[in-house]
C-alpha cells in the first residue's frame, strides 16, 4: 500500500499548479489571462521535465522513482494541456515569436535529452500526453446524445468488469493474452475521460438551467466512476485472493488517471462556472480509487468462493431432488435454478471445475496459495466444497484449471 499512499502525494504538485493557474486568470477584464497561463504551463513543464533529463540515465535505479511518481501526472497533464491548447500558442507565438519559439524549444530539447537517458520515461513524457489529448479533443466533439449514449455503454461495461462477466478463462492459454489488459486500460481511460466531461458540462448546464439534463449528466457521470471504483475494489480483492503483493501498483493507473484528467479539465476552464466542478474531480477521484483499493484488500476471497459453493450446491441438490439425477453441468442451473452463477474469486478468470452425472456429482476450485518471485515454487491446490456419489474417473477439468492457474499466478 506504500506506493499507493506515496501516489496521493500527488496531489500536492496537481493542486500547486493549478492553484497557481487560477492566481494568473483571476481578472476577468485582462486579456493577458492566456497568454499568463500559457507562460505557467510551459514554465511548469521545463521545471519537471529539468530533473529527469539531468539524472535519466539513474531513474530507475535511485530514489529518482519516488520522484517520478510524484510528478508524473502534473507532467503528463501539462503536456496535454499543451497540445490542447495548440491554437492559442500559435496565436501567441505569432505575437512573440521569439519567446514561445524558446520555449517549445526547451520542453523537446528536455524530452530529448531524456529519451538518450531512458527511452521508457521519455515514452511516457511523449505517448501519453498525446494519446489522452487525442482522446479529449474527440470526446469534446460528440453531441450530447452521443456523448450520454457513449458514457452509459462504457459504464456498463466497468460494472460488468467490476462482476468479473467480461472475463474470458482461454484468453490467458494463448497469444491474444493481451487483449484483455488493453481492454482494461482503455476503459480506464474512456471512463475517467467521459465522467469528467459529464461533471462540467452538468455544471455548466447547472447554471444555465437545464435541470433535467444536468441531472442526467451527474447521475450518468456518477455511474462511471462507481463502475471505475468497483473494478479498482475487484482488483484489491484479486491481490488479496492471489497473495500477488508485486501487483498492489495496479490502481495507481485510476488515481494517476483521475488527477490528470481532473488537471485536463480545470486547466482548460479556469474562468468559468466548470472550475470548482474540475477542481472537485481532482481532488475526489484518486480518494476514491484509494480507498476502494484498500477495501477491496479487506475482504476475504476464499470466505466469498466458499459462500458462492454453497449456493451452486444448493442449486444442484434442488436440481436432483426435482429431476432424480445431478446436473451433467451447471449450464442446466440457469435460468429455472439460478439467473447467474457467479465463478469462484481466486484469480481472474477462475471458473467452476464441476462433474456431474445420475447419481453423483462434484464441484471445485483451484486456489493458488503462492506466487513465484519470492523465493518460492508456485503452490496451488483444488478444492471441493461439494460432492455426492462417487465419479466414474479421477480425471475432470479441474485437472486443466490448476495447470492453467500455474501458468498464469491468477491474474
Amino acid at each position: 500500500m506504500l506506493i499507493i499512499l506515496l501516489s496521493l502525494l500527488s496531489l500536492i504538485p496537481a493542486l500547486a499548479l493549478l492553484i497557481i493557474g487560477i492566481w494568473v486568470t483571476h481578472q476577468e477584464e485582462n486579456q493577458q489571462h492566456m497568454r499568463r497561463w500559457l507562460l505557467v504551463l510551459f514554465g511548469a513543464s521545463i521545471i519537471l521535465l529539468l530533473p529527469f533529463a539531468a539524472f535519466a540515465r539513474s531513474i530507475r535505479t535511485g530514489s529518482w522513482e519516488v520522484a517520478l511518481l510524484l510528478v508524473l501526472p502534473s507532467l503528463v497533464a501539462v503536456l496535454a494541456l499543451l497540445i490542447l491548447l495548440w491554437r492559442e500558442i500559435l496565436a501567441q507565438w505569432q505575437v512573440e515569436r521569439g519567446l514561445f519559439t524558446a520555449l517549445l524549444a526547451a520542453v523537446l530539447v528536455l524530452i530529448g535529452l531524456i529519451t538518450l537517458g531512458d527511452a521508457y520515461i521519455a515514452l511516457l513524457f511523449s505517448f501519453l500526453p498525446v494519446l489522452l489529448a487525442g482522446i479529449w479533443a474527440l470526446l469534446g466533439r460528440l453531441k450530447v446524445g452521443a456523448l450520454l449514449a457513449f458514457s452509459a455503454l462504457v459504464a456498463v461495461y466497468l460494472w460488468l468488469e467490476a462482476f468479473g462477466a467480461v472475463e474470458n478463462p482461454q484468453v490467458y492459454l494463448d497469444e491474444s493474452r493481451a487483449i484483455y489488459p488493453l481492454l482494461n486500460v482503455l476503459a480506464l481511460l474512456l471512463g475517467l475521460s467521459l465522467s469528467a466531461m459529464l461533471v462540467v458540462n452538468g455544471a455548466k448546464l447547472r447554471v444555465s438551467g437545464g435541470r433535467g439534463k444536468t441531472t442526467v449528466h451527474f447521475v450518468l457521470a456518477g455511474l462511471t466512476l462507481l463502475g471505475l471504483a468497483a473494478t479498482v475494489y475487484r482488483q484489491g480483492m484479486l491481490v488479496r485472493a492471489t497473495m500477488r503483493a508485486a501487483e498492489d501498483h495496479l490502481p495507481v493507473g485510476a488515481i494517476f488517471g483521475g488527477l490528470v484528467i481532473g488537471l485536463l479539465v480545470t486547466g482548460l476552464n479556469l474562468k468559468d462556472e466548470r472550475r470548482i466542478a474540475g477542481l472537485s474531480y481532482t481532488v475526489l477521484v484518486p480518494i476514491i480509487m484509494v480507498a476502494a483499493f484498500a477495501l477491496g484488500l479487506q475482504r476475504q476471497p476464499l470466505v466469498l468462493t466458499e459462500t458462492r459453493a454453497e449456493r451452486v450446491a444448493q442449486a444442484v441438490e434442488r436440481y436432483h431432488q426435482e429431476r432424480g439425477q445431478y446436473p451433467s453441468q451447471l449450464g442446466d442451473l440457469t435460468p429455472s435454478y439460478m439467473t447467474y452463477i457467479l465463478g469462484p474469486f481466486t484469480g481472474r478468470g477462475q471458473r467452476w471445475c464441476y462433474q456431474g452425472g445420475e447419481d453423483f456429482y462434484r464441484l471445485g476450485y483451484v486456489v493458488y496459495l503462492r506466487y513465484p518471485g519470492m523465493g518460492f515454487d508456485p503452490l496451488s491446490e483444488i478444492r471441493i466444497p461439494a460432492a455426492r456419489g462417487v465419479p466414474p474417473s479421477p480425471a475432470w477439468m479441474c485437472d486443466a484449471e490448476l495447470e492453467r492457474i500455474r501458468l498464469t499466478g491468477g491474474l
